[in-house]
């Protein structure tokens, strides 16, 4: 089975802030930040169990 993520609007909103700060800052650098989270994504997607499980309480 595999996974998938969903990723809020407000999220996506915010990424894409983040990118285009880190292109004022050098031009390029939103690009490698994007790219290099949608990699991380696919490592996470590809195998959710490496990581620990948290549980969180309210």
């Amino acid at each position: 089975m595999k996974s998938r993520l969903t990723i809020h609007e407000a999220a996506v909103a915010e990424l894409e802030d983040a990118a285009d700060f880190y292109d004022l800052e050098n031009p390029g650098l939103g690009t490698l930040f994007l790219d290099a989270l949608a990699r991380l994504v696919e490592e996470i997607l590809r195998h959710p169990e490496a990581g620990p499980t948290l549980r969180v309480t309210a």
